[in-house]
């Protein structure tokens, strides 16, 4: 699914697109254009990168000054779509400056997680290991699965899909960033 963020329409601009950052908010009168990408794989066989990318008018020069994956914030017409990770701020123009952001598990994907051989440890603690400080919750009736079975180094993503597909269960990335481990759905979608 894909949403653009048209700031030429003054109309729907009523409710608008609200940004927050780092104890910034960007409104529709800052924000010049944007667009998030928010994707899921129908057979839960990939882990989907959602992303958002967007330029803001601005005269604060300290923009440039980020810290890689530092969360923001998205409000479409005062609902939260997501939170995202900062992971380049460039500028493009005297008072412009484009934010190109990812999901969490987009972070994944720079971040090696070194495996192991696991004889017995629960999901959790894998998924916890393989994780580390992003917020994360695993549903209960998988959280003491027992994971045999070797891991090798790859990144956090790579092993995290591993584990999934052990256990047969999904990720979704909860508005609030949170990703949420669950098991696959195996009702019918229509009769």
């Amino acid at each position: 699914r894909y949403l653009s963020i048209d700031c030429a329409d003054p109309v729907a601009s009523m409710k608008g697109d609200v940004i927050k950052y780092a104890g910034r908010t960007f409104t529709r009168a800052d924000i010049k254009s944007g667009k998030v990408s928010l994707a899921r794989a129908l057979m839960s066989d990939v882990l989907e990168i959602d992303i958002l990318k967007f330029t803001v008018k601005s005269h604060d020069a300290t923009l440039l000054q980020f810290r890689r994956d530092a969360p923001l914030t998205y409000f479409h017409d005062g609902l939260q779509i997501g939170t995202y990770y900062i992971q380049r701020i460039e500028r493009v123009g005297k008072a412009s400056y484009q934010f190109n952001t990812v999901s969490a598990i987009g972070t994944f994907t720079e971040v090696d997680h070194y495996g192991g051989i696991y004889p017995g440890q629960t999901v959790v603690e894998v998924v916890s290991d393989i994780c580390g400080s992003t917020p994360h919750y695993v549903k209960t009736n998988l959280q003491n699965i027992k994971l045999y079975g070797y891991l090798p180094i790859a990144t956090r993503r790579e092993n995290l899909s591993q584990v999934l597909f052990a256990i047969g269960a999904t990720v979704k990335v909860d508005m609030n960033g949170y990703l949420r481990i669950e098991g696959l759905w195996d009702g019918g979608s229509a009769t």
